[in-house]
């Protein structure tokens, strides 16, 4: 057994040992959710099916075992606006490879919702709509209004290692550190990811990450405890090329026991899976265009190369909450051009 095996291993016993009481109940299905909604526009162009495609720092997010893969020193940046640019979502990455088959990287994940107005009625002694007669003695009803704001935000910091086994197979684990907070409430949680990669001789890239593995507690101040189920994606995609044309077909499938019912593409009791997939068609791998489908929604992308510099653009579109997009930005520096520099 190997060094970075038996490091797995031992955590692995180590962080376990909650799984048996998250499984009984007591659980939050919604707790992680912000946590979903992904990150780089590259897969939300690809209908969020990255769980073999990412090979970059982003695999911080989308599967630790893609890391390994990492071309070089790589910084990430991602602002998102959801549902008509009332949820705003932020992603930055770090990583580097360490040696020739080794690579760690730092990520951070913010989801807010900004200026909620918290209310209150004029007279709250009074029943809503009553008429009151005020300081100045004008009568008006009794309605609501904006006492103070207070900001709803989401983090989580993960970090990531991972390391190839072959020249065709990686593994790695993310840690993950989460904090929620909204106006008085609080809470901390911690959980980890482990990811598999594997390339067949014919290139076709096969992923798969188990989320919160051993089941995620979030502890709130107060004394509430939810767990987060462990959710299971596998994913693959097949890069092949007709002339100057890059074509990326991927798919992914997500399962887990979180009982969300009509808001996955199929359900049946506890169980939930969702479907995403896309195709990605790049020209000398300096442009990119996108499309994919992201459980009930479609999306596209378009990519430009710059240098160092890789921009991506993406969008989808919910009729009932509005359409959301996201910018992100990759740069990308050769280790030992990086360190002399």
């Amino acid at each position: 057994m190997s060094r970075f095996t038996r490091i797995i291993a031992v955590f692995l016993l180590a962080v376990g040992a909650p799984f048996p009481a998250a499984v009984r109940g007591n659980d939050a299905k919604y707790t992680m959710e912000y946590y979903r909604a992904g990150a780089a526009a590259r897969a939300e162009g690809l209908g969020n099916a990255n769980a073999a495609a990412s090979l970059d720092v982003t695999a911080v997010y989308w599967n630790p075992a893609g890391l390994a893969w990492m071309p070089g020193l790589q910084l990430h940046g991602m602002h998102a606006e959801r549902f008509a640019g009332a949820v705003n979502v932020d992603f930055l990455a770090a990583g580097m490879p360490f040696g020739e088959k080794t690579a760690l990287a730092v990520g951070l994940y913010r989801m807010g919702v900004d200026g909620i107005p918290v209310t209150r009625l004029t007279d709250p002694a009074l029943p809503l709509g009553a008429w009151i007669t005020d300081a100045d003695g004008n009568l008006r009803l009794n309605v609501p209004y904006a006492e103070r704001s207070v900001d709803d935000q989401e983090l989580t910091l993960a970090v990531t290692i991972s390391a190839r086994r072959s020249d065709r197979m990686s593994l790695g684990v993310t840690l993950k550190t989460i904090h929620k907070s909204v106006d008085r409430y609080s809470a901390w949680g911690m959980g980890f990811d482990i990811g598999f990669f594997w390339r067949s001789p014919r290139g076709v890239q096969v992923g798969a990450v188990l989320k919160d593995a051993t089941a995620t507690p979030v502890v709130w101040r107060e004394g509430r405890t939810e767990w987060v189920r462990p959710r299971l994606r596998f994913g693959a995609c097949l890069p092949f090329s007709i002339g100057p044309l890059r074509l990326t077909p991927v798919s992914d499938f997500e399962f887990g026991l979180d009982g969300i019912g009509n808001a996955a593409s199929f359900h049946s009791g506890s169980m939930d899976g969702e479907w995403h997939g896309g195709l990605e068609v790049g020209v000398r791998d300096r442009v990119a265009l996108r499309i994919g489908h992201n459980v009930d929604r479609i999306t596209a992308g378009a990519g430009m190369r710059f240098s160092v510099f890789h921009v991506d653009y993406s969008f989808s579109r919910q009729n009932d909450l509005g359409n959301c997009h996201r910018l992100s930005t990759t740069m990308t520096w050769d280790r030992d051009k990086f360190l002399r520099f």
